[in-house]
């Protein structure tokens, strides 16, 4: 049972994990090399709506918006990537099964992070060490590459690996959102989850 529902939930974690560290990061960078300006403040408008956002209402949402109203991705469902079942199966099939489950599982995670990753941005910015470097001529691009974002990335990678572990719980309800066979629904069930459970409506 937990050999055939772990590929699901892992499935649903690096993937998201992957969208969450792209996106968080990008905005939080962004975010703390142009403070107060447009694109900080609506790096700020993410951040505060990604964070006060269920994960449930937020997969509901884009279930009926991108998956019902535009038809894009499917709204349910899980096909495997190796061993394909009927019509369903391959990568094209697993990954647009599970687009929707990603964007769903990242936006809380990446909101918080790109608070996290602006703030250690700023506060790095800040110190002596970059302005001397600034003082002696260093191009800015290897001033924000060599000195700024080696030194205030260490504590946000720091709580990722944390963080992931924490992941794996999310995604129990993440997988009863888009009825996905993991493990949250086994656990939930009580019984061993289908192989695969296609919709393409």
């Amino acid at each position: 049972m937990i050999v055939a529902a772990a590929p699901v939930t892992l499935s649903v974690v690096a993937g998201g994990v992957v969208l969450w560290i792209l996106i968080g990061f990008s905005v939080g960078i962004v975010a703390a090399l142009r403070p107060r300006s447009l694109i900080d403040r609506g790096g700020t408008v993410f951040t505060l709506v990604g964070i006060s956002l269920h994960p449930v209402w937020i997969g509901l949402m884009l279930s009926y918006v991108v998956g019902f109203q535009l038809g894009w991705t499917p709204i349910t469902g899980y096909c495997d990537v190796f061993s394909p079942h009927f019509d369903c199966g391959g990568f094209t099939d697993w990954a647009s099964h599970l687009v929707l489950p990603w964007v769903t599982f990242a936006l809380v995670a990446a909101a918080a992070y790109a608070r996290m990753v602006r703030a250690s941005m700023l506060e790095t910015l800040g110190e002596d060490y970059v302005r001397t470097a600034r003082a002696k001529g260093m191009p800015e691009h290897r001033v924000i590459r060599s000195h700024v974002l080696r030194n205030a990335l260490i504590p946000v990678v720091t709580m990722l690996a944390t963080d992931i572990s924490f992941a794996l719980g999310g995604a129990v309800f993440i997988e009863a959102i888009f009825s996905l066979p993991g493990l949250g629904s086994m656990v939930s069930a009580g019984s061993a989850p289908e192989t695969c459970r296609c919709s393409r409506a």
